[in-house]
């Protein structure tokens, strides 16, 4: 026969073990999955500054998809920053607007898997109903970032040695996919 002391003794050890089993699934698989988020969209990130090259607080960014007439809406942080994350892949235009300043338009922004576009904003100031256009796009090499990618083409999915034929499995392929 156990006394109390021994059975409230195992059940400690026997919770401690079931709460170490979810710390190590958490820790395992849990990167893996914010990886596979950023590896299949695109960020588009930058920095919105005054003539001064002050930054500039509470401006909105846009980022506006052409094809699909997506949108999503950001508001830059004390330092002037913003970042708008997990954009589907595509081809964008970004609106930076700030009261007191004239709008800026970027177009053909192409965001591809993995990557991000730093489109770095030089408000001026002007009447609301100022706006300035800009055409080209946004330089996708960030010499920042080391990433190695690499997009999969539909005739390498058809020709998948794999029974699933599951894009995702041949992603682990790629180099630097671990």
């Amino acid at each position: 026969m156990r006394n109390s002391k021994g059975q409230s003794f195992s059940s400690l050890i026997r919770v401690l073990g079931l709460v170490i089993a979810l710390a190590v699934f958490l820790a395992a698989y849990l990167p893996a999955s914010w990886a596979q988020s950023e590896s299949i969209n695109g960020t588009i990130r930058g920095r919105i500054t005054d003539p001064a090259d002050q930054p500039i607080v509470g401006a909105t960014a846009t980022a506006f998809n052409v094809a699909t007439a997506y949108t999503r809406t950001v508001t830059s942080s004390d330092d002037g920053y913003y970042v708008i994350p997990s954009l589907p892949l595509g081809t964008y235009s970004l609106t930076v607007s700030r009261d007191g300043f004239s709008t800026l338009r970027f177009s053909d922004i192409i965001l591809q898997a993995g990557r991000e576009a730093v489109v770095d904003a030089a408000l001026k100031v002007g009447a609301v109903t100022t706006s300035i256009e800009v055409t080209g796009g946004a330089p996708i090499i960030d010499p920042t970032r080391t990433n190695i990618g690499g997009t999969i083409t539909q005739t390498e999915v058809r020709n998948l040695p794999l029974t699933s034929r599951n894009p995702y499995n041949w992603i682990m392929f790629q180099p630097g996919v671990s």
